[in-house]
């Protein structure tokens, strides 16, 4: 789902048959990290079916908290701050408005009309700097992602797990 927000925030709303080739595809993906087929909704609109059921029965726990606070909120040391830091207040914003708005108050997640607009900011500045890039050089790092996924999943077969 997080892809197809990404899409949505830099292309609008993506077809239906973009969707629907891109739910075959992750289905593929997920066959090959071993999750059996019969357990993948058969179509688009299962999927979808399965996703907002559960989500509307999702339960945050505190463990889901400690661990969501862990991953936005690192402590990193002062002298990766410059490197690693600068981006985390990004990251945690785009992370906090991706989410359903009943699971982000779950989490406890503030919701300011400050924090929409510094968010809605963001995303504006990413979609045009990621349009103004030439298709070739964003798409680039797609190979070296692919190989490593053939390479995990070569690893997989070879020992039956991560």
């Amino acid at each position: 789902m997080s892809f197809i927000a990404c899409e949505e925030m830099i292309w609008g709303p993506p077809p239906r048959y973009w969707m629907e080739q891109l739910y075959k595809e992750c289905a593929i993906f997920a066959t090959e990290l071993r999750m059996p087929t019969d357990m993948w909704p058969k179509t688009l609109d299962d999927f979808f079916d399965y996703w907002n059921e559960t989500v509307d029965n999702l339960i945050v726990t505190d463990w889901a908290r400690k661990l969501a606070e862990g991953l936005l909120y690192p402590k990193l040391p002062w002298w990766f701050m410059p490197i690693g830091g600068s981006q985390t207040p990004f990251i945690r914003l785009m992370n906090i408005y991706w989410l359903p708005e009943r699971i982000r108050k779950d989490y406890g997640f503030k919701d300011t009309p400050l924090r929409r607009k510094i968010c809605h900011m963001y995303q504006l500045q990413l979609k045009v700097i990621y349009r103004s890039i030439p298709r070739p050089i964003r798409i680039v790092g797609d190979e070296f992602r692919k190989m490593d996924l053939k390479k995990s999943v070569k690893n997989i077969e070879k020992k039956g797990h991560w």
